[in-house]
């Protein structure tokens, strides 16, 4: 079972990635709903993290934080890449040099490489996780009182029906 969570930073200055997933409610708050938008000081610099958990072994974990909307960003967009030109896809983070990979290798398998650590996973189980994900970010997100993170937020919204519509998903 693949899942996908999405958490803010708090205003803690990280010292240390060493323990900072066993650590992590003191850095992070889950992104559950849109009373949590009171954690984003900045909503064109959002820090946070995208935590990526398949079979209970974490692919993309706490260390891995940095600017959460354009990470989400990359990643949907990398995701429609992938799928329409069937094709390796890469991105590096934000604001780190931890560089992202995916590969379609099979019509049930996907191959993740983050920093070079591969990963399969079940193609139709990571899909629908990373679209669920990604919907349920900028579903809250287009909550906000900032209209140009309103009008992101849709734009990637849209992007979600696409990529769920081209896998056979439908996200409203």
């Amino acid at each position: 079972m693949i899942k996908i969570n999405t958490y803010l930073k708090k205003q803690v200055i990280i010292s240390s990635l060493e323990n900072i997933n066993e650590e992590m409610e003191r850095y992070f708050v889950p992104l559950k709903s849109k009373v949590d938008l009171c954690y984003i000081d900045d909503f064109d610099y959002i820090e946070g993290a995208i935590t990526i958990c398949s079979d209970e072994k974490y692919i993309l974990d706490f260390r891995h934080w940095d600017l959460v909307d354009q990470l989400w960003v990359y990643l949907l967009h990398a995701t429609y890449e992938m799928l329409t030109q069937k094709k390796e896809v890469k991105f590096y983070f934000p604001d780190q040099p931890i560089e992202f990979k995916m590969k379609l290798v099979s019509d049930y398998a996907i191959l993740l490489s983050v920093k070079g650590e591969k990963h399969v996973v079940n193609s139709k189980e990571f899909l629908e996780a990373l679209l669920d994900g990604g919907q349920h970010f900028f579903a809250i997100l287009y909550q906000c009182k900032n209209g140009q993170t309103i009008s992101r937020s849709r734009e990637e919204l849209e992007l979600i029906k696409e990529v769920g519509n081209l896998v056979g998903l439908h996200f409203i």
